[in-house]
């Protein structure tokens, strides 16, 4: 199909789930034919209690790998419709013991002979294709339970950002990406106040002259970051206009961005950075408090969006 081809191995997922779905209604065809009649569901634990004397549910949920709540209501379900049987252990009252009833063994036998029909048909696709895929499954499972896709994907794009970003001090060429990021991210939510005509409009003047600093992100060399700071008085600064790029977001060049800017202040000499933001910026927050910074209690902004405001003491 068109959508498998297009994305290839990112569908994984979707892939095995249609391929699931396939077996799945092959399945419930397989038990029509050798006369059981169960829910899928239920063929792990029926399979394993054909295996065993006897198990308690804890010692089924670990044998077929599912949850103790998930293989306790397979076993109720089993229960109403005849197929298994519970009983306290003779040497512990507080243990349940499950075993098969006799409708349970009779289908125990013909299961049986639906597992060597069923590994006999798969076994011959496997052969007609060349494939050891039974064990190349369980070697990439070992391998996700070792580390998870997560983990890898992770990995992989930090060190794809190591490579693909950078950080450079403000240049003039940069004003207009200074300004339209920062414009971007503001009309989003609100309207333009005067502070941020200032220091978009006049970052030399209102930002770099009186002792602040700008730091401009660039990913593949294309502007997608900004940050700045702006001076306070001596020793403290506000951190400003920090802004991504839509496209960009979700890469964590936003936290690249805010470690530098705190580098840039403890060079300056800071041992205070003030910010001001809002409760609906909720990334934005969550950043902030993973670098340090700590809400204020009481505090006035100048800017009318503001209702949070937050220091970071060095």
């Amino acid at each position: 199909m068109e959508f498998y081809d297009l994305i290839g191995k990112t569908a994984l997922g979707s892939r095995l789930r249609r391929l699931q779905d396939m077996l799945k209604t092959s399945a419930d065809r397989i038990y029509s034919l050798y006369g059981i009649e169960i829910d899928g569901r239920w063929f792990p634990v029926l399979y394993m209690l054909s295996q065993k004397e006897s198990c308690t549910v804890t010692e089924l949920a670990e044998s077929i790998g599912q949850t103790h709540p998930a293989v306790s209501q397979v076993v109720r379900a089993m229960s109403k419709k005849g197929l298994v049987e519970s009983e306290k252990c003779i040497n512990d009252a507080r243990v349940t013991r499950i075993t098969l009833s006799t409708q349970g063994q009779l289908y125990a036998q013909r299961l049986q002979f639906l597992v060597n029909g069923v590994d006999q048909a798969i076994s011959d696709i496997f052969t007609k294709l060349n494939s050891n895929l039974w064990t190349e499954l369980q070697a990439f499972e070992k391998e996700i339970e070792d580390k998870s896709l997560h983990e890898r994907v992770a990995k992989l794009e930090k060190q794809n950002l190591n490579k693909s970003l950078k950080i450079v001090p403000f240049e003039i060429k940069y004003k207009n990406d200074f300004k339209s990021l920062n414009v971007s991210w503001i009309e989003k939510y609100w309207t333009m106040e005067e502070g941020d005509f200032k220091s978009l409009d006049n970052p030399e003047e209102y930002i770099l002259q009186p002792g602040g600093s700008i730091a401009i992100a660039l990913y593949n060399d294309r502007p997608v970051g900004t940050c700045a700071l702006i001076k306070l008085k001596d020793g403290e600064y506000e951190l400003a206009k920090m802004a991504v790029d839509e496209s960009t977001q979700g890469l964590g060049i936003g936290y690249q961005l805010g470690l530098h800017i705190i580098e840039v202040a403890k060079e300056l000499g800071a041992h205070r950075l003030y910010l001001g933001s809002n409760t609906i910026l909720e990334s934005a927050l969550h950043l902030y408090r993973k670098l340090g910074f700590q809400v204020l209690e009481e505090a006035v902004s100048p800017y009318e969006r503001c209702n949070i405001e937050m220091e970071l003491i060095f």
